[in-house]
């Protein structure tokens, strides 16, 4: 035996002054626990010390030493309780799901008399010419009449299935009184039968229904509790939990958690040595007391006792294995936060516990040690958190740890940009978006590329839980869209088309934005008003709108890369049709009209009927196209206004229309026909642009509140078009004297 080996099957002088009297971690552990358990546990340890210190006093010192060391701890994880009814419950639902299933040597059971019915076809390699009352089938045939007349008498429900099955109940059903000793090939419930068995024995069927569908209550309960054993731990974890939170005041996080599994561990190994076959050693008694001692001054010790370790630890930049290990099984809830302001440097980073380091639902203890690491090198942290699936356990700790994670990304500039993206697939939930759109208004410019965009794109979308970003947020970030799509290459012009248009397709799917949106006067002024959701839409359109502007004054990109992103796919029904409108008009103004423009046009025109009201920005477009269309084009124009419109209406119709405007609506008629030059001008006018006429066709066009526009003035246009206008306002909530616009 060598000196070293020697003092391994001794306690060392450090337990042995651990356990003297008189010593800190004595006092400390003698006042521990409501009912003196910490005086029970150090009595036991030095029972041990003093029984490995004279081992030949003994008889069986080593397994008596162990077996004493696992009583002591478990006294002390007892003060925990053991009133966990969750967990308890939980693991009750899984024993009652497998009584339900299985019988106790095993086998499945016959749930229902259906499935002893299935269960005696299955065993059939053919269905019989006969079928006699004292086999089987014939049992369970019986067993299932019985059963179903007797919920019938009963006034329940009766069993049900689908299919081929319920063709056997209903035969059932129909059976007299008793039930016939033998059945014949052409009995009804036979035929049932033979149909169910020919089902049941297909070879697909058999090879899909591998796994009863009983099991499944087994698999929901079974989920149950492993989910509350992730959130709460195992029994003993949660015990010694409670332990931690009564004495320091702080619940434990899952890095303490995971330092109590060693309770659990020691707890093991003194409940495996009393079994026959399981040899103990000096050197494993010795071992244990000194791993058990460790843990114990980890409860009981305060933080005023503790204070100068965690100091001392702080200090330090190329930690031993010894002070990892010590980090790493801290059980106070106060140490991390301490000892992450105070690490500096990598090897905390490459030695320490992934959980220890990562974040958690409601908490992050590491963080600044990872900023200022995120300061240092964000290219080697990035390339850390992406190995060894440490995303994949942020992710999975909860939507609480996925924010955390993005608030580092602030410090990570561009380079987090991917896990911003990952985060908000992973939780596109109020939170996470919050914080990636603060990360996204920091980043650079230089520094936004195609996957600072979809982040970005991915933050201001509507997310899963409802949640809508703000206004004064998503008009920021949609500005710095348009500003990296007007400086970026095609790639990243193309992806920023496409991502407003999805941020407008994730508003306009909230309850009551689409409807919202239809009465908006122009979607190049969008107006604050409303909630975050109509807000967003209208900002989200306006610049879809100012993007296809953007491209066409400075880039002079083609009408068809412009509103490519604008497909029915992502913005279905009238909303697509209104872009286009209202971009073309856009586009008139600042090139001549060619051949693709009147393209876009007619295509506009021929579906305005799709639209419920025709707003003012509609209203314009329709205007243009009359007023720029060449002779040539008129018969196109015509037919396409037919098409969306109608026919047109003649005098009479006309005049009818007047009759039912207010006086001011006339002398507003009138003003109109003179600045057009005419009646005729007039009459398209009015029938393409006032919501509250009727239609070419006469039919009235319909309100917001669903009546005729002309039943009520509460829903007219405060302000009409004229002219070069391009203010408009919202409709009105409430009735007032309509006047004519005099603003520009």
């Amino acid at each position: 035996m060598t000196i070293f080996e020697a003092d391994r099957i001794r306690p060392s002088a450090d337990d042995v002054a651990l356990l003297a009297e008189g010593s800190l971690f004595a006092l400390r552990l003698q006042s521990f626990g409501p009912e003196q358990e910490g005086a029970v546990a150090l009595g036991l340890l030095r029972d041990i010390c003093a029984m490995l210190c004279e081992p030949d006093d003994h008889a069986e010192p080593y397994v008596t030493a162990q077996a004493m060391c696992r009583v002591a701890i478990e006294r002390l994880m007892e003060i925990g309780g053991s009133n966990y009814e969750g967990l308890q419950a939980a693991r009750a639902e899984v024993s009652k799901s497998l009584a339900a299933v299985f019988n106790t040597d095993g086998t499945l059971k016959s749930a229902t008399p259906v499935d002893g019915l299935i269960e005696a076809l299955d065993s059939l390699p053919a269905f019989p010419q006969k079928v006699d009352v004292d086999s089987a089938l014939g049992k369970a045939i019986a067993k299932l009449f019985h059963a179903r007349t007797a919920a019938t008498k009963a006034a329940h429900p009766p069993i049900s299935a689908l299919g081929a099955t319920q063709m056997v109940l209903d035969a059932v059903d129909e059976l007299g009184t008793p039930v016939p000793e033998t059945l014949t090939a052409g009995h009804p419930l036979t035929v049932a039968l033979r149909e169910l068995h020919k089902t049941r024995s297909n070879e697909e069927f058999r090879r899909q229904a591998v796994f009863d569908r009983r099991l499944e209550a087994v698999g929901a309960a079974y989920a149950r509790l492993c989910e509350m054993e992730k959130q709460q731990g195992a029994y003993r974890i949660m015990q010694l939990t409670t332990v931690v939170h009564n004495e320091t005041g702080q619940p434990p996080g899952r890095a303490e958690q995971a330092a109590f599994k060693l309770w659990t561990k020691q707890y093991s190994i003194g409940s495996e040595i009393v079994h026959p076959g399981r040899e103990a050693s000096a050197m494993t008694a010795v071992a244990m007391l000194h791993d058990c001692l460790a843990l114990i001054q980890e409860l009981v010790s305060t933080v005023v006792d503790q204070a100068p370790e965690w100091v001392s630890l702080g200090t330090v930049t190329s930690p031993t294995p010894e002070q990892i290990q010590k980090v790493n099984n801290l059980h106070n809830p106060a140490a991390a936060p301490y000892l992450f302001t105070q690490f500096v440097g990598w090897e905390w980073l490459e030695k320490l516990d992934s959980v220890r380091l990562l974040p958690e639902e409601g908490r992050w203890p590491a963080r600044p040690y990872f900023e200022r690491l995120a300061n240092e090198s964000p290219v080697r942290l990035v390339e850390w958190l992406n190995k060894k699936k440490r995303l994949e356990a942020i992710w999975q700790s909860g939507r609480g740890a996925a924010a955390e994670l993005v608030v580092l990304c602030r410090h990570l500039g561009a380079h987090g940009a991917a896990l911003v993206a990952d985060a908000l697939k992973k939780h596109p939930v109020g939170g996470v978006r919050a914080m990636a759109v603060y990360w996204a208004q920091e980043t650079l410019p230089e520094h936004r590329d195609v996957v600072w965009v979809e982040a970005a794109v991915r933050a201001l979308s509507v997310g899963s839980d409802g949640s809508v970003t703000d206004s004064w947020n998503i008009r920021t970030v949609l500005a710095q869209l348009l500003e990296t799509g007007r400086t970026g290459d095609r790639q990243l012009a193309q992806r920023v088309r496409t991502g407003l248009a999805a941020v407008l397709a994730s508003h306009l799917a909230v309850e009551g934005v689409r409807d919202q949106l239809q009465i908006s006067d122009d979607l190049r002024a969008p107006s604050l008003a409303g909630d975050r959701a109509l807000t967003g839409a209208r900002l989200a359109a306006a610049a879809c709108i100012e993007f296809a502007r953007i491209e066409l004054s400075e880039a002079r990109t083609n009408l068809a890369d412009r509103t490519n992103a604008w497909t029915a796919k992502t913005l279905s029904g009238w909303e697509r049709e209104r872009l286009i409108a209202v971009h073309l008009v856009d586009a008139a103004e600042i090139a001549p009209a060619d051949a693709s423009w009147w393209k876009a046009a007619f295509a506009v025109l021929t579906r305005l009927d799709t639209m419920t009201y025709l707003t003012p920005d509609i209203g314009q477009f329709v205007q243009m196209a009359i007023s720029i269309c060449e002779p040539a084009d008129q018969a196109d124009l015509e037919a396409a206004l037919t098409e969306g419109f109608g026919p047109v209406p003649g005098p009479k119709a006309l005049q009818a229309a007047c009759a039912e405007l207010a006086d001011d609506d006339a002398r507003l008629a009138r003003t109109l026909a003179s600045v057009l030059g005419g009646t005729e001008a007039l009459a398209e006018l009015l029938a393409r642009t006032r919501p509250t006429c009727r239609s070419w066709s006469g039919r009235p066009l319909c309100s917001p509140c669903g009546g005729p526009s002309t039943v009520s003035r509460r829903w007219r246009p405060r302000r009409c078009w004229r002219p070069g206008a391009r203010c408009w306002i919202c409709w009105p909530s409430s009735p007032g004297r309509r006047r004519l616009s005099t603003s520009r």
